[in-house]
């Protein structure tokens, strides 16, 4: 679920990020540019994998399914 489906119940004017309410919230955001999510990203280990990916995507997708690759391999 992202803003624009939690923005009914929670912000009914508002599809800013709920954390850093800077950016409209969708999943690039929340991948990218996010302060709150890179912390995340970065205490998982998990930051250069996203940030190796993030300049070859071209959907989110594709993006999506290299990280959860690279993050857990076989």
């Amino acid at each position: 679920m992202d803003a624009s489906q939690l923005n009914t119940i929670f912000k009914p004017n508002s599809l800013e990020c709920v954390c850093c309410e800077t950016n409209i919230e969708n999943a690039w955001h929340f991948f990218s540019s996010c302060d709150h999510a890179k912390r995340i990203w970065r205490e998982a280990n998990i930051w250069h994998i996203i940030e190796q990916n993030w300049d070859s995507a071209d959907s989110f997708k594709p993006f999506l399914f290299n990280i959860s690759q690279e993050s857990h391999p076989n």
